[in-house]
Protein backbone atom coordinates (compact mmCIF):
# COMPACT_ATOMS: atom_id res chain seq x y z
CA UNK A 1 0.00 0.00 0.00
CA UNK A 2 1.34 3.67 -0.92
CA UNK A 3 1.10 5.88 1.90
CA UNK A 4 0.06 9.45 0.03
CA UNK A 5 0.52 12.69 1.95
CA UNK A 6 -3.29 12.38 2.69
CA UNK A 7 -2.61 9.40 4.42
CA UNK A 8 0.26 10.53 6.57
CA UNK A 9 -1.16 13.38 7.72
CA UNK A 10 -4.57 11.52 8.67
CA UNK A 11 -2.02 8.55 11.05
CA UNK A 12 -0.02 11.75 12.50
CA UNK A 13 -3.43 13.38 13.99
CA UNK A 14 -3.99 10.07 15.93
CA UNK A 15 -0.74 10.61 18.16
CA UNK A 16 -2.01 12.75 20.80
CA UNK A 17 -0.41 15.52 22.95
CA UNK A 18 3.08 15.22 23.71
CA UNK A 19 4.10 16.58 27.48
CA UNK A 20 5.96 19.83 25.97
CA UNK A 21 2.34 20.21 23.75
CA UNK A 22 0.50 19.75 27.03
CA UNK A 23 2.61 22.20 28.73
CA UNK A 24 2.35 24.68 26.90
CA UNK A 25 -1.42 24.18 26.90
CA UNK A 26 -2.01 24.30 30.24
CA UNK A 27 0.11 27.77 29.99
CA UNK A 28 -2.25 29.51 27.78
CA UNK A 29 -5.22 27.63 29.37
CA UNK A 30 -3.76 29.19 32.62
CA UNK A 31 -3.81 32.75 31.19
CA UNK A 32 -7.38 32.35 29.99
CA UNK A 33 -6.77 31.86 26.45
CA UNK A 34 -9.49 30.48 24.76
CA UNK A 35 -8.87 26.95 23.13
CA UNK A 36 -9.76 27.52 19.70
CA UNK A 37 -6.75 30.33 19.65
CA UNK A 38 -4.44 28.02 21.84
CA UNK A 39 -4.88 25.74 18.54
CA UNK A 40 -4.30 28.32 16.34
CA UNK A 41 -1.51 30.00 18.27
CA UNK A 42 0.55 26.21 18.50
CA UNK A 43 -0.57 25.60 14.84
CA UNK A 44 1.36 28.77 13.86
CA UNK A 45 3.78 27.68 15.19
CA UNK A 46 4.20 24.11 13.77
CA UNK A 47 4.01 25.71 10.50
CA UNK A 48 0.27 24.09 9.98
CA UNK A 49 -1.76 21.00 10.39
CA UNK A 50 1.10 18.76 9.27
CA UNK A 51 3.45 20.22 12.24
CA UNK A 52 0.87 19.32 14.68
CA UNK A 53 0.92 15.81 16.03
CA UNK A 54 -2.78 16.34 17.28
CA UNK A 55 -6.24 17.40 15.79
CA UNK A 56 -8.68 19.82 17.20
CA UNK A 57 -10.48 17.31 19.15
CA UNK A 58 -7.80 15.55 20.87
CA UNK A 59 -6.91 19.77 22.37
CA UNK A 60 -10.38 19.82 23.12
CA UNK A 61 -10.65 16.30 24.52
CA UNK A 62 -7.41 16.86 26.70
CA UNK A 63 -8.81 20.54 28.47
CA UNK A 64 -11.90 18.15 29.43
CA UNK A 65 -10.38 15.25 31.22
CA UNK A 66 -8.92 17.39 32.76
CA UNK A 67 -11.02 19.67 34.36
CA UNK A 68 -13.04 16.43 34.67
CA UNK A 69 -10.07 15.12 37.21
CA UNK A 70 -10.04 18.07 38.39
CA UNK A 71 -13.36 18.23 39.70
CA UNK A 72 -13.31 14.46 41.25
CA UNK A 73 -10.21 15.47 42.87
CA UNK A 74 -11.71 18.44 44.42
CA UNK A 75 -14.88 16.63 45.18
CA UNK A 76 -12.37 14.41 47.06
CA UNK A 77 -10.97 16.68 48.89
CA UNK A 78 -13.89 18.11 49.83
CA UNK A 79 -15.61 15.46 51.20
CA UNK A 80 -12.25 14.87 53.01
CA UNK A 81 -12.56 18.07 54.35
CA UNK A 82 -15.65 18.11 55.27
CA UNK A 83 -15.06 14.79 57.21
CA UNK A 84 -12.42 16.72 59.10
CA UNK A 85 -14.35 19.03 59.99
CA UNK A 86 -17.21 16.16 61.34
CA UNK A 87 -14.77 15.08 63.99
CA UNK A 88 -13.38 18.21 65.17
CA UNK A 89 -16.76 18.86 66.22
CA UNK A 90 -17.99 15.57 67.05
CA UNK A 91 -15.25 13.27 68.63
CA UNK A 92 -17.23 9.89 68.09
CA UNK A 93 -17.45 10.83 64.39
CA UNK A 94 -15.29 7.89 62.37
CA UNK A 95 -13.76 7.87 58.98
CA UNK A 96 -11.32 5.91 57.05
CA UNK A 97 -10.05 6.02 53.50
CA UNK A 98 -7.52 4.18 51.00
CA UNK A 99 -5.89 6.31 48.12
CA UNK A 100 -4.17 4.90 44.94
CA UNK A 101 -1.88 6.55 42.19
CA UNK A 102 -3.01 9.56 44.31
CA UNK A 103 -6.66 8.96 43.79
CA UNK A 104 -9.26 8.27 46.32
CA UNK A 105 -9.89 4.72 45.97
CA UNK A 106 -12.44 3.20 49.02
CA UNK A 107 -14.34 5.74 51.83
CA UNK A 108 -16.12 4.68 55.12
CA UNK A 109 -17.60 6.78 57.83
CA UNK A 110 -20.09 6.82 60.38
CA UNK A 111 -20.95 9.54 62.75
CA UNK A 112 -21.39 8.83 66.98
CA UNK A 113 -25.13 7.72 66.75
CA UNK A 114 -24.55 5.63 64.52
CA UNK A 115 -21.61 3.79 66.26
CA UNK A 116 -23.84 4.15 69.42
CA UNK A 117 -26.52 2.31 67.57
CA UNK A 118 -24.28 -0.66 66.28
CA UNK A 119 -23.83 -1.21 70.28
CA UNK A 120 -27.28 -1.60 71.26
CA UNK A 121 -28.81 -3.34 67.74
CA UNK A 122 -26.04 -4.24 65.82
CA UNK A 123 -26.02 -8.21 66.40
CA UNK A 124 -27.95 -8.57 63.26
CA UNK A 125 -26.06 -6.43 59.89
CA UNK A 126 -27.68 -6.07 56.49
CA UNK A 127 -24.96 -5.87 54.14
CA UNK A 128 -26.44 -3.36 51.34
CA UNK A 129 -24.72 -2.89 47.66
CA UNK A 130 -27.75 -2.66 45.38
CA UNK A 131 -27.02 0.97 45.12
CA UNK A 132 -24.50 0.05 42.45
CA UNK A 133 -23.08 2.85 41.02
CA UNK A 134 -22.74 6.35 41.42
CA UNK A 135 -21.43 9.38 39.41
CA UNK A 136 -18.00 8.53 40.07
CA UNK A 137 -18.31 4.84 39.06
CA UNK A 138 -17.92 3.62 42.98
CA UNK A 139 -20.19 0.95 44.82
CA UNK A 140 -22.32 2.60 47.27
CA UNK A 141 -22.79 0.74 50.43
CA UNK A 142 -24.94 1.04 53.57
CA UNK A 143 -24.99 -1.20 57.01
CA UNK A 144 -28.18 -0.94 58.38
CA UNK A 145 -29.54 -2.94 61.16
CA UNK A 146 -33.21 -2.50 63.28
CA UNK A 147 -33.38 -0.68 66.25
CA UNK A 148 -36.01 -1.39 69.52
CA UNK A 149 -38.60 0.16 67.61
CA UNK A 150 -38.30 -2.70 64.67
CA UNK A 151 -37.45 0.76 62.18
CA UNK A 152 -34.47 0.85 60.46
CA UNK A 153 -31.09 2.39 61.60
CA UNK A 154 -28.05 3.05 59.99
CA UNK A 155 -24.59 1.90 61.27
CA UNK A 156 -22.35 3.35 58.80
CA UNK A 157 -21.90 4.31 54.84
CA UNK A 158 -19.61 3.62 52.46
CA UNK A 159 -17.61 4.28 48.52
CA UNK A 160 -15.97 1.40 47.77
CA UNK A 161 -13.64 1.26 44.06
CA UNK A 162 -14.58 -2.28 43.63
CA UNK A 163 -16.81 -5.41 44.74
CA UNK A 164 -13.76 -7.70 44.79
CA UNK A 165 -12.91 -9.96 48.17
CA UNK A 166 -10.14 -7.66 49.21
CA UNK A 167 -11.98 -4.23 49.35
CA UNK A 168 -15.18 -6.05 51.15
CA UNK A 169 -12.65 -7.48 53.62
CA UNK A 170 -10.91 -3.78 54.08
CA UNK A 171 -15.00 -2.69 54.71
CA UNK A 172 -15.55 -5.14 57.37
CA UNK A 173 -12.13 -4.70 58.94
CA UNK A 174 -12.98 -1.00 59.10
CA UNK A 175 -16.34 -1.87 59.94
CA UNK A 176 -15.10 -3.29 63.08
CA UNK A 177 -12.52 -0.76 64.18
CA UNK A 178 -15.39 1.64 64.36
CA UNK A 179 -17.53 -0.43 66.24
CA UNK A 180 -14.86 -1.20 68.60
CA UNK A 181 -14.08 -4.97 67.12
CA UNK A 182 -17.73 -5.65 67.92
CA UNK A 183 -19.00 -8.35 65.67
CA UNK A 184 -22.62 -8.93 64.44
CA UNK A 185 -23.74 -12.25 65.46
CA UNK A 186 -25.97 -12.43 61.57
CA UNK A 187 -25.10 -10.49 58.30
CA UNK A 188 -27.67 -10.47 56.15
CA UNK A 189 -26.86 -10.12 52.02
CA UNK A 190 -27.42 -10.61 48.65
CA UNK A 191 -25.27 -13.55 48.43
CA UNK A 192 -22.31 -12.24 46.42
CA UNK A 193 -19.29 -14.50 46.51
CA UNK A 194 -16.67 -11.89 47.15
CA UNK A 195 -18.67 -10.72 49.91
CA UNK A 196 -19.51 -14.38 51.20
CA UNK A 197 -15.58 -14.82 51.31
CA UNK A 198 -15.07 -11.64 53.24
CA UNK A 199 -17.58 -12.28 55.77
CA UNK A 200 -16.24 -15.67 56.24
CA UNK A 201 -12.67 -14.10 56.83
CA UNK A 202 -13.65 -10.90 59.16
CA UNK A 203 -16.95 -11.91 60.83
CA UNK A 204 -15.95 -16.22 61.24
CA UNK A 205 -18.62 -16.73 63.84
CA UNK A 206 -21.66 -14.94 62.16
CA UNK A 207 -24.31 -16.58 60.59
CA UNK A 208 -24.60 -15.32 56.83
CA UNK A 209 -27.93 -14.86 55.56
CA UNK A 210 -29.24 -14.60 52.24
CA UNK A 211 -31.31 -11.22 51.41
CA UNK A 212 -35.32 -13.10 50.63
CA UNK A 213 -36.01 -10.33 48.08
CA UNK A 214 -32.84 -11.29 46.09
CA UNK A 215 -33.45 -14.83 46.10
CA UNK A 216 -36.84 -14.45 45.27
CA UNK A 217 -35.63 -11.81 41.98
CA UNK A 218 -33.42 -14.72 40.97
CA UNK A 219 -36.09 -17.70 41.45
CA UNK A 220 -38.22 -15.32 38.81
CA UNK A 221 -35.16 -15.09 36.69
CA UNK A 222 -33.81 -18.67 36.56
CA UNK A 223 -36.83 -21.03 36.92
CA UNK A 224 -39.52 -19.90 34.72
CA UNK A 225 -42.34 -20.96 36.28
CA UNK A 226 -44.87 -18.97 37.85
CA UNK A 227 -46.30 -21.92 39.99
CA UNK A 228 -42.49 -22.67 41.21
CA UNK A 229 -41.74 -19.00 42.38
CA UNK A 230 -44.63 -19.08 44.34
CA UNK A 231 -44.43 -22.45 46.20
CA UNK A 232 -40.95 -21.52 46.88
CA UNK A 233 -41.43 -18.24 48.29
CA UNK A 234 -43.92 -19.81 50.81
CA UNK A 235 -41.47 -22.28 51.52
CA UNK A 236 -38.31 -19.56 52.52
CA UNK A 237 -41.15 -17.77 54.98
CA UNK A 238 -42.90 -20.88 56.41
CA UNK A 239 -42.28 -21.35 60.43
CA UNK A 240 -41.66 -25.16 59.96
CA UNK A 241 -39.79 -27.77 61.51
CA UNK A 242 -36.85 -29.18 59.00
CA UNK A 243 -38.39 -32.76 58.62
CA UNK A 244 -41.70 -30.38 57.62
CA UNK A 245 -40.21 -28.48 55.22
CA UNK A 246 -37.89 -31.13 53.37
CA UNK A 247 -40.93 -32.99 52.67
CA UNK A 248 -42.55 -29.67 51.82
CA UNK A 249 -39.56 -28.91 49.01
CA UNK A 250 -39.56 -32.63 47.89
CA UNK A 251 -43.44 -31.98 46.74
CA UNK A 252 -42.58 -28.72 45.37
CA UNK A 253 -39.89 -29.44 43.12
CA UNK A 254 -41.97 -32.99 41.98
CA UNK A 255 -44.86 -31.01 41.50
CA UNK A 256 -43.27 -28.18 39.41
CA UNK A 257 -41.26 -31.07 37.64
CA UNK A 258 -37.73 -28.67 38.70
CA UNK A 259 -36.09 -31.41 41.04
CA UNK A 260 -32.98 -31.56 38.02
CA UNK A 261 -33.19 -27.87 37.89
CA UNK A 262 -29.26 -27.16 38.09
CA UNK A 263 -30.34 -23.67 39.74
CA UNK A 264 -33.12 -25.23 42.09
CA UNK A 265 -30.11 -27.64 43.23
CA UNK A 266 -27.74 -25.46 44.45
CA UNK A 267 -30.02 -23.32 45.74
CA UNK A 268 -30.99 -26.07 48.25
CA UNK A 269 -27.51 -27.20 49.04
CA UNK A 270 -27.71 -23.24 50.45
CA UNK A 271 -30.91 -24.17 52.48
CA UNK A 272 -29.47 -23.23 55.99
CA UNK A 273 -28.93 -19.80 54.81
CA UNK A 274 -32.32 -18.95 53.63
CA UNK A 275 -34.80 -21.20 54.66
CA UNK A 276 -36.67 -20.31 57.89
CA UNK A 277 -36.81 -23.77 59.11
CA UNK A 278 -33.34 -23.98 59.14
CA UNK A 279 -32.69 -20.72 61.33
CA UNK A 280 -35.31 -21.23 63.99
CA UNK A 281 -32.35 -20.43 66.77
CA UNK A 282 -30.65 -17.60 65.02
CA UNK A 283 -31.34 -14.24 66.71
CA UNK A 284 -32.15 -12.50 63.38
CA UNK A 285 -33.93 -9.79 64.79
CA UNK A 286 -37.01 -9.81 61.69
CA UNK A 287 -34.58 -9.48 59.41
CA UNK A 288 -34.73 -10.53 55.94
CA UNK A 289 -33.65 -8.46 53.30
CA UNK A 290 -31.26 -6.22 52.80
CA UNK A 291 -32.96 -2.62 52.86
CA UNK A 292 -32.80 0.67 51.11
CA UNK A 293 -32.51 4.14 53.27
CA UNK A 294 -32.33 7.61 54.00
CA UNK A 295 -30.78 7.99 57.08
CA UNK A 296 -32.31 11.24 58.43
CA UNK A 297 -36.02 9.85 57.65
CA UNK A 298 -35.13 6.90 59.76
CA UNK A 299 -33.51 9.26 62.80
CA UNK A 300 -36.74 11.17 62.65
CA UNK A 301 -38.51 8.21 62.75
CA UNK A 302 -36.91 7.18 65.72
CA UNK A 303 -37.29 10.44 67.44
CA UNK A 304 -40.73 10.37 66.88
CA UNK A 305 -41.17 7.00 68.17
CA UNK A 306 -39.04 7.35 71.00
CA UNK A 307 -41.25 10.15 72.26
CA UNK A 308 -44.68 8.10 71.76
CA UNK A 309 -42.75 5.35 73.96
CA UNK A 310 -42.26 7.57 76.48
CA UNK A 311 -45.15 9.61 76.69
CA UNK A 312 -48.23 7.72 75.47
CA UNK A 313 -49.97 5.11 77.61
CA UNK A 314 -51.68 2.28 75.26
CA UNK A 315 -55.19 1.21 75.82
CA UNK A 316 -55.81 -1.90 77.05
CA UNK A 317 -57.88 -4.51 75.02
CA UNK A 318 -57.35 -7.99 76.56
CA UNK A 319 -58.33 -10.04 78.93
CA UNK A 320 -55.07 -10.96 79.87
CA UNK A 321 -54.79 -7.47 81.68
CA UNK A 322 -51.98 -8.27 84.07
CA UNK A 323 -49.63 -9.72 80.89
CA UNK A 324 -50.90 -6.43 78.65
CA UNK A 325 -49.93 -4.01 81.04
CA UNK A 326 -46.67 -5.94 82.29
CA UNK A 327 -45.48 -6.40 78.87
CA UNK A 328 -46.61 -2.30 77.87
CA UNK A 329 -44.16 -1.83 80.05
CA UNK A 330 -41.02 -3.37 78.74
CA UNK A 331 -41.66 -3.19 74.94
CA UNK A 332 -41.16 -0.01 73.17
CA UNK A 333 -45.26 0.96 71.09
CA UNK A 334 -43.90 -0.54 67.62
CA UNK A 335 -43.03 -4.01 69.66
CA UNK A 336 -45.97 -3.64 72.07
CA UNK A 337 -48.18 -3.81 69.12
CA UNK A 338 -46.58 -7.09 68.07
CA UNK A 339 -46.67 -8.53 71.69
CA UNK A 340 -50.15 -7.65 72.10
CA UNK A 341 -51.06 -10.20 68.94
CA UNK A 342 -49.53 -13.00 70.73
CA UNK A 343 -51.22 -12.25 74.01
CA UNK A 344 -54.85 -12.35 71.89
CA UNK A 345 -53.68 -15.41 70.18
CA UNK A 346 -53.13 -17.43 73.18
CA UNK A 347 -56.85 -17.48 73.88
CA UNK A 348 -57.27 -19.86 70.55
CA UNK A 349 -55.08 -22.27 72.57
CA UNK A 350 -56.09 -25.71 73.84
CA UNK A 351 -53.48 -27.54 76.56
CA UNK A 352 -53.75 -31.17 75.31
CA UNK A 353 -50.92 -32.57 77.94
CA UNK A 354 -49.17 -31.77 80.94
CA UNK A 355 -46.72 -33.48 82.24
CA UNK A 356 -44.06 -32.56 85.70
CA UNK A 357 -40.82 -34.23 86.25
CA UNK A 358 -38.97 -32.95 89.22
CA UNK A 359 -38.61 -28.71 88.97
CA UNK A 360 -39.24 -29.11 85.15
CA UNK A 361 -43.35 -28.90 83.29
CA UNK A 362 -44.05 -29.68 79.51
CA UNK A 363 -47.20 -28.68 78.47
CA UNK A 364 -48.48 -29.84 75.04
CA UNK A 365 -50.60 -27.84 73.01
CA UNK A 366 -52.50 -27.12 69.94
CA UNK A 367 -54.09 -23.87 68.09
CA UNK A 368 -57.86 -23.89 67.71
CA UNK A 369 -58.97 -25.00 64.13
CA UNK A 370 -55.39 -26.41 63.93
CA UNK A 371 -55.43 -29.65 65.99
CA UNK A 372 -53.05 -31.30 64.12
CA UNK A 373 -49.71 -28.81 64.76
CA UNK A 374 -48.87 -29.81 68.52
CA UNK A 375 -46.24 -27.72 69.73
CA UNK A 376 -44.31 -28.38 73.26
CA UNK A 377 -43.51 -25.64 76.08
CA UNK A 378 -41.06 -26.12 78.61
CA UNK A 379 -40.68 -24.59 82.16
CA UNK A 380 -37.60 -25.02 84.57
CA UNK A 381 -39.51 -23.86 87.71
CA UNK A 382 -35.77 -22.91 89.69
CA UNK A 383 -33.92 -21.27 87.03
CA UNK A 384 -37.68 -19.78 85.71
CA UNK A 385 -37.04 -20.55 81.97
CA UNK A 386 -39.55 -20.92 79.36
CA UNK A 387 -38.73 -22.17 76.25
CA UNK A 388 -41.02 -23.25 73.43
CA UNK A 389 -40.89 -25.42 69.94
CA UNK A 390 -41.44 -22.47 67.98
CA UNK A 391 -38.68 -20.39 68.83
CA UNK A 392 -40.03 -17.15 68.39
CA UNK A 393 -38.07 -15.30 71.26
CA UNK A 394 -34.75 -16.67 70.16
CA UNK A 395 -35.43 -15.72 66.96
CA UNK A 396 -36.71 -12.29 67.23
CA UNK A 397 -37.00 -11.25 70.83
CA UNK A 398 -41.09 -11.53 71.03
CA UNK A 399 -42.97 -13.79 73.49
CA UNK A 400 -45.29 -16.00 71.43
CA UNK A 401 -48.55 -16.82 72.03
CA UNK A 402 -47.55 -20.36 73.86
Amino acid sequence: MTLTKESFLFFNCLIFLCEADKALADGLHTCGVRTCHILGFMMAQKGGHEGLRFIKKDLYNYFSNGAKARRENGDAIAALCYFQSKADNEPMFYSKFTIDNGRLQNLFWSDGTSRFDFECFGDVLAFDTTYKRNRYNKPFVIFSGLNHHGETTIFGCALISDETTETYKWLLNTLSDAMFKKHPRVVVTDGDGAMREAIRVEFPNAFHRLCSWHLHQNTIQNVKSPKFVEEFNSLMYADYFPEKFETECKRITDDCDVSNHKWVKKVYEMKTMWASAYMRDKFVCGIRTTSRCEVKEYRHNELLSDFNSLYYEPVLTNALEGIEIDASKVFTRNKFREVKKRIEGAGALNVIERTELGNNVMLKMNRFCNPNLNISVRLDKVENIFSCDCSLFEREGIPCSH
